[in-house]
């Protein structure tokens, strides 16, 4: 009897052990992607605050996200089919580029941003001064109010103690 028991206690750990492996890998079972990348310059200088867009060409659905200060993206959960990658910044001009997101890989796209030509037109209107070139007169008129506004140079003198009357 005893030899009985042996078997069915191995036996039910053997299923356990089975039944628990199984579960494990069921879970770990990978239905998304994941796409990364990072977004540079010409020069090869990051482009932080950049808008990334990936849109689904089968489906249509669209993501965003928005570049990190060291120019680095991140769509994680991403259906596996084709995409169109988009990146937009200020000064550059806008890239795509066409991938591919399979199940459970990490699909890395690194996007060079050109700069954009930017033009500036600054247009200025006005009027010139109109210059009198006929008289070379100057005149001007004060009435009796402005002329009594007027300091007297004489009364600095009557003021001061230490000048002579004249």
């Amino acid at each position: 009897m005893s030899a009985w028991r042996i078997n069915c206690f191995l036996s039910l750990v053997v299923a356990l052990f089975v039944a628990l492996t199984l579960s494990t890998s069921w879970a770990q079972t990978a239905t998304t992607g994941q796409v990364t990348g990072a977004v540079t310059d010409p020069s090869g200088a990051v482009v932080g605050n950049a808008s990334v867009t990936l849109k689904n060409t089968d489906t249509g659905r669209v993501q965003t996200a928005k570049t990190n200060d060291a120019g680095l993206y991140n769509f994680s959960l991403v259906q596996p089919g084709n995409y169109t990658l988009t990146v937009n910044a200020t000064g550059f001009q806008a890239s795509s580029r066409n991938l591919t997101v399979a199940l459970g890989s990490n699909t890395a796209a690194n996007l060079q941003l050109a700069l954009s030509s930017t033009s500036e037109t600054l247009e200025v209107t006005g009027n010139l001064a109109t210059v009198e070139t006929e008289d070379a007169n100057l005149n001007t008129t004060f009435d009796a109010r402005q002329v009594s506004l007027l300091p007297n140079p004489t009364s600095a003198r009557l003021r001061s103690p230490r000048l002579a009357s004249l």
